[in-house]
């Protein structure tokens, strides 16, 4: 199913000056879902089109903003196509993580294992025995070995 994707900005009044001052956000549109985040740019409300989503004119400020909101724009194409490339669906949440740069690590139910076969193997003698850590070695080695037979040739 291909993903449906708009991007816009608007403009919101700010708190400040209600009636002169716009504050500029942007929305990315991910299948019906809404990601919204403040581009940190202000403009006056004159100088705002609200159909074009662009500072009006051709002054200096007027190109430096439309490029800038161009730039963002660039920026969520480029973040939606390395989460494909990642092998990880496209949506809403993937691109707020992405945009904020937190990085989700995943844990395989091998890792877990791993790590609390190496906490055990640390308390061996303190409160564990020897033989209880060659049980869950000797089970660990039995799951591999069956993801081994289920999905071959995949790192875990």
């Amino acid at each position: 199913m291909e993903t449906r994707l708009s991007i816009l900005f608007y403009g919101k009044k700010t708190k400040l000056d209600s009636k002169k001052t716009l504050s500029i956000y942007l929305r990315v549109t991910i299948d019906g879902q809404r990601f919204e985040v403040s581009t940190q740019r202000y403009v006056e409300a004159s100088k705002w089109s609200v159909e074009a989503g662009k500072m009006k004119g051709n002054t200096e400020e007027a190109r430096s903003l439309n490029q800038y909101q161009d730039h963002l724009k660039q920026k969520d194409y480029s973040y939606q196509k390395s989460i494909v490339q990642d092998g990880q669906f496209f949506s809403k949440e993937t691109l707020r993580l992405r945009w904020y740069g937190i990085n989700e690590k995943f844990h395989t139910l091998i890792d877990v294992f791993r790590h609390h076969n190496q906490q055990l193997e640390a308390l061996i003698g303190k409160g564990n025995s020897k033989t209880t850590f060659g049980k869950y070695r000797t089970t660990l080695d039995h799951t591999v070995s069956l993801f081994e037979m289920v999905i071959p040739k995949t790192k875990y």
